[in-house]
């Protein structure tokens, strides 16, 4: 029959070294830190693409689902494609007729 490890006793964890316990802290603060910097970017994210989104639907600071999200986003980018295939005398033009 094999024996099984044992489980890790109150003991056993002071008797880690020193360097053991400082290594174990610094693993799990910057498990942590890791932990927080992706919620931010997470939420950077979020809000980005529906100021994306709303913007380009003009609907200032409204709710709206992931799906409607994307739809807007795919929306503009197929409007965004179909601007960047105009010729660049076009481009030209339209960008005078926005200056004045």
């Amino acid at each position: 029959m094999a024996r099984s490890e044992p489980s890790p006793t109150f003991a056993t964890i002071l008797l880690r070294s020193c360097d053991e316990r400082c290594n174990q802290r610094y693993l799990i603060e910057l498990l942590v830190e890791t932990a927080e910097s992706y919620e931010r970017e997470l939420e950077c994210d979020r809000e980005l693409y529906q100021v994306i989104a709303l913007d380009s639907r003009g609907i200032p600071h409204k709710r709206i689902t992931a799906r409607t999200a994307e739809k807007l986003l795919s929306e503009a980018s197929a409007t965004c494609d179909q601007d960047t295939r105009e010729t660049p005398s076009a481009v030209k033009q339209r960008s005078i007729e926005l200056a004045h």
